[in-house]
């Protein structure tokens, strides 16, 4: 049976989650994570000038940004709808079968539709822990789950009712922190 948020027990995540006394990540941990089990590797942010256009992005803030394309990896983070998107993008556009110039955006974009690269992005205010920036480029509902348990939640958020904990506690099951 598949998880479904609505579906979902928030009290028994709730006790849970209470009685690991889970950390707050901070960016070295997350990136440890990224490239230990997504086997990623950090890219140049300066590369995507287009970040400079998105409202929430802010220029002062230290921005970090990984690339996960090793086959193995990408096959076991997609879901099966997320697999059929790609197969559709290779239908209609054609296969990229060369090595990714992360400087090409067409490149880019291209081994994105396919499911071939999947770019993580996301910003600290302080250097240490992540701020509100988080970002992919290529849809895959694991990894933003993965994105938003990095993010964490303030203790006084943890309330029963409130959809941004109930949110937080699914995503640490769907990432595979929390059983149930």
């Amino acid at each position: 049976m598949i998880l479904s948020f609505n579906d979902f027990d928030e009290l028994e995540a709730h006790k849970k989650y209470k009685q690991l006394n889970f950390p707050k990540f901070n960016l070295n941990q997350i990136d440890n994570i990224l490239k230990n089990k997504y086997n990623a590797e950090e890219v140049d942010v300066q590369l995507f000038t287009e970040l400079q256009n998105d409202p929430y992005f802010n220029p002062s803030h230290v921005t970090k940004c990984y690339a996960i394309h090793d086959p193995e990896v990408l096959k076991n983070l997609f879901s099966e709808e997320e697999k059929k998107d790609h197969l559709e993008f290779m239908r209609l556009n054609g296969v990229l079968n060369k090595k990714i110039d992360h400087s090409v955006v067409e490149d880019r974009l291209h081994a994105i539709g396919q499911g071939s690269l999947l770019y993580i992005f996301f910003q600290s205010p302080d250097g240490t822990y992540l701020g509100s920036f988080l970002s992919t480029h290529g849809q895959c509902e694991k990894i933003s789950h993965e994105l938003i348990v990095f993010k964490g939640i303030d203790p006084e958020n943890c309330v029963i009712g409130n959809v941004d904990y109930k949110l937080y506690l699914f995503s640490l099951v769907k990432a595979g922190y929390l059983d149930m």
